[in-house]
């Protein structure tokens, strides 16, 4: 049989730490956009196109983040609740329960 255990405080701390993860990366995107900037007066057009075409790409992602984090926030506590659910029917199961009753 296989044996299936699961942490709700550390699935809640993962969300956490991807929020925080979310925020270094937005951080980094916008210094990185600071020091490029003081140097682009020398790119080429074909380096600046480039440039501009990625950045777009990574903005559009960043700011997809915290919506899909904010997402996961919110379907974490609804996955927990169908662990317990499981973990409930499993105990019934084993040990002859009625349905309702823990």
């Amino acid at each position: 049989m296989t044996n299936f255990s699961y942490d709700e405080a550390r699935m809640m701390a993962v969300v956490d730490e991807l929020g925080g993860i979310t925020q270094q990366i937005g951080a980094m995107l916008t210094r990185l956009e600071s020091d490029t900037r003081a140097s682009m007066r020398e790119w080429t057009s074909d380096a600046k196109y480039s440039y501009e075409f990625c950045k777009a790409q990574w903005d559009a992602s960043a700011a997809r983040m915290p919506q899909l984090l904010g997402q996961a926030s919110s379907i974490v506590p609804q996955v927990l609740e169908c662990y317990r659910r499981g973990d409930r029917e499993g105990q019934r199961l084993w040990h002859g329960t009625p349905t309702g009753r823990h």
